[in-house]
């Protein structure tokens, strides 16, 4: 993979892999953490040149970076609030493995927060997703993902472009991140299925959204338009 993918010319395939996608992601973070901002730890797993880390880190966050694939650097040693992983998983030959470990620097009451492109229903060669160069070896559904979280004992919700792995959603860094967005997270869970459905409007009536979660609009979007 070092000498095939990610080596010298890797940003030819991807070309925003080692600044502009990174600050994107620091700065939907900082608005969506902003309650938590001097309480949350973070690690950002598999963050490349460490840019995203560096700048929560500039804005008051206390966010760690390690990526076992791009450098030598030393494993983190403690465990965190959250751990984040944009753009990673689909890298990985071994998707439950990289979960595993992943859970293995979180805390009890901790959240993953993860971003991959879900494979579409109908799959051409116009999806840039499985192109060649990219090193995307790993490609996931909902159900994969779902059946993933289970194996772990987590619960899984897909959040604005992200997903989000965690126990309870009542703890204290799954509740931020599943009230960032309720209305974006009942639209996406309605055009899935029906458990998708379910999972994000118990999800959002126990961070307190209980009339949004159960609006009749999002039961009739979803018989008209679920299709994954």
């Amino acid at each position: 993979m070092a000498e095939r993918i990610y080596n010298a010319d890797y940003h030819l395939a991807d070309p925003d892999f080692a600044a502009k996608r990174p600050i994107g992601f620091a700065h939907f973070l900082m608005a969506m953490l902003a309650s938590l901002r001097s309480s949350v730890s973070a690690l950002d797993y598999g963050g490349g040149e460490g840019s995203m880390a560096r700048t929560m880190r500039g804005n008051g966050f206390d966010f760690d970076a390690y990526d076992p694939f791009f450098s030598d650097q030393p494993a983190p040693s403690r465990r965190f609030d959250l751990v984040t992983s944009f753009e990673v998983v689909e890298h990985s030959p071994d998707p439950a493995g990289i979960f595993e470990t992943m859970l293995s620097y979180l805390k009890s009451d901790g959240a993953i927060l993860f971003s991959t492109a879900l494979q579409p229903r109908y799959v051409t060669s116009a999806w840039s997703y499985i192109a060649p160069r990219n090193g995307h070896i790993s490609i996931h559904t909902v159900l994969s993902l779902r059946s993933l979280a289970s194996r772990f004992g987590m619960r899984f919700c897909s959040i604005n472009h992200t997903h989000l792995l965690f126990r309870q959603a009542t703890d204290p860094v799954a509740r931020a991140i599943l009230r960032y967005d309720v209305v974006d997270m009942l639209w996406r869970a309605s055009r899935r299925d029906a458990r998708s459905l379910l999972e994000a409007s118990l999800a959002a009536a126990k961070v307190g959204y209980g009339l949004a979660a159960f609006n009749p609009r999002h039961f009739l979007r979803l018989l008209l338009t679920a299709k994954d």
